[in-house]
C-alpha cells in the first residue's frame, strides 16, 4: 500500500438501514481500492478489491444502493451489482461485473447517479 494512501471517496449505502451484519460503507482508496466496511463492528473490511490495474479513483452508488460505479485515472467505468454484496458476512471475490466501458479519454472527476429524468437512474461524468 505504498504510494497513494488518500481516500478519495466514501458512500454510505443508507438504504441498508442499520443493519448489523453488512457492509454500510464503502471508500474508494488507498491505492484505488474499493472497500466494504461494517462500521457496527469496530470499522472491520468486509471486502476489498481493485477494479483493474488502474485502480479506482472515484465511486458513486445509486439511489437504493444496488449498482456500484467505479472510474479510474483512463477513463474505464465499471457497474457492479452490490444489492447482495457483503450483506451477510466479509466477501473474498469482487461483486458481479454488470457491464464495463471506457466513458472518458483520461481521469474521471466526477460521477453521479440521476434519477427522475425517465425510467430507471443515469450515470452522469
Amino acid at each position: 500500500m505504498e504510494g497513494d494512501a488518500a481516500v478519495n471517496k466514501l458512500v454510505f449505502l443508507s438504504a441498508r438501514g442499520t443493519t448489523r451484519k453488512a457492509a454500510t460503507l464503502v471508500a474508494c482508496g488507498p491505492a484505488g481500492y474499493i472497500h466494504f466496511w461494517n462500521i457496527y463492528k469496530g470499522g472491520k473490511v468486509m471486502s476489498f478489491f481493485a477494479p483493474n490495474t488502474e485502480g479506482a479513483n472515484l465511486i458513486a452508488v445509486n439511489s437504493n444502493n444496488t449498482v456500484l460505479a467505479a472510474g479510474d485515472t483512463a477513463g474505464n467505468v465499471k457497474l457492479y451489482n452490490i444489492s447482495e454484496y457483503c450483506t451477510e458476512g466479509t466477501e473474498r471475490s469482487p461483486p458481479p461485473l454488470l457491464s464495463q466501458f471506457r466513458a472518458h479519454t483520461s481521469t474521471i472527476k466526477c460521477f453521479e447517479f440521476i434519477s427522475g429524468v425517465g425510467p430507471g437512474e443515469f450515470l452522469l461524468s
